[in-house]
């Protein structure tokens, strides 16, 4: 890509469940998220500016 393309983050929304937390060496809160994709389960560090509960149905 050429400097100056205006460009979009393709990112996909993941729903998941927070499974552990930790610190990490820039002192930042980063938390683990399982899903499932293809019917298997996947795991993932985030950190925890990326991410927002989702609001649980009443």
């Amino acid at each position: 890509m050429k400097t100056g393309t205006t460009v979009r983050v393709v990112q996909p929304v993941i729903e998941g469940v927070v499974k552990n937390r930790r610190i990490n060496p820039a002192d930042e809160l980063e938390l683990l998220v399982e899903w499932a994709e293809d019917g298997q389960p996947v795991e993932r560090w985030f950190a925890a500016d990326q991410l927002q509960p989702v609001a649980e149905a009443a």
